[in-house]
């Protein structure tokens, strides 16, 4: 398991590029606090958690809440949740979201979650 990494310090992007480049290819769990995350470093680690080398993965932890109201938290939340519909992701047992805060949120989480990939999921917090 890799230290938590958080958003604000942009290492959610360079944990993207490890996850999509199939450099840890035995990842098995990943912390990441999004908070004061840009929209693009969402996207970077969404779309390294849609490729196949993420397919090893077991647990995400994932904080959203800024310690501020933040106008791009819909589309942050909804950029991450993308990833939940990969295929890819077949193998994750625990998903563990905080502070995801409102309605918008929260639906953004259920519509990743409705494609049904997540068929190993047994924990949802």
């Amino acid at each position: 398991k890799l230290p938590v990494l958080d958003g604000r310090r942009r290492t959610s992007s360079c944990l993207a590029a490890l996850i999509r480049g199939g450099k840890v290819p035995s990842l098995t769990e990943i912390d990441v606090r999004l908070v004061g995350a840009q929209i693009q470093e969402c996207q970077a680690l969404a779309l390294s958690l849609a490729s196949p080398h993420a397919a090893s993965l077991r647990s995400i932890d994932v904080t959203f809440q800024p310690a501020a109201p933040d106008p791009n938290m819909p589309a942050k939340i909804s950029t991450f949740c993308v990833s939940l519909a990969s295929p890819h992701l077949n193998k994750l047992q625990a998903l563990k979201v905080r502070t995801i805060g409102d309605v918008p949120g929260l639906l953004c989480l259920c519509a990743g979650l409705g494609s049904g990939k997540l068929s190993s999921l047994s924990e949802l917090t």
